[in-house]
């Protein structure tokens, strides 16, 4: 691997108009960048939290489907197992979150004017039910 050491003030636009020094200097985006990475640490840090009151099947697979951006289908080849399996275990993991601590913490991250689509809630409203039938039917 080749690599040459610079100067910061060396010019690196086109134009000789722009050096690194200029652009490590913007405070406007090293702050901004600090403050995404930070905020995305905290989230991080808090949905680990809320992940860790899961079993670890369930945990699993909503890193699988979330934080690697799997479809259910292919979750659910991947753990073989049915894709409906993969879609209620994540429902009654969600479910267990929504109806923890957890939740108030989660909802700081949300933005200002974010507002939660009451239908799609109601796709939790029979998860007690699939809690009294037991976890035998999720795999």
């Amino acid at each position: 691997m080749n690599m040459e050491t610079r100067s910061l003030d060396e010019y690196i636009s086109v134009d000789g108009e722009s050096s690194l020094l200029d652009l490590l200097s913007a405070d406007a985006k090293v702050d901004e960048l600090a403050g995404g990475s930070e905020y995305q640490k905290q989230l991080h840090e808090e949905l680990e939290e809320a992940l860790s009151i899961l079993d670890d099947k369930t945990a699993l697979m909503i890193r699988c489907a979330y934080y690697q951006r799997n479809s259910y289908t292919r979750t659910a080849e991947i753990f073989s197992c049915t894709r409906q399996a993969v879609d209620e275990r994540i429902k009654k993991g969600f479910y267990k979150i929504l109806h923890s601590k957890y939740r108030g913490k989660l909802e700081s991250f949300m933005w200002e004017g974010y507002h939660v689509d009451p239908r799609r809630l109601s796709d939790y409203v029979d998860m007690e039910e699939i809690d009294d039938m037991g976890s035998e039917f999720l795999l």
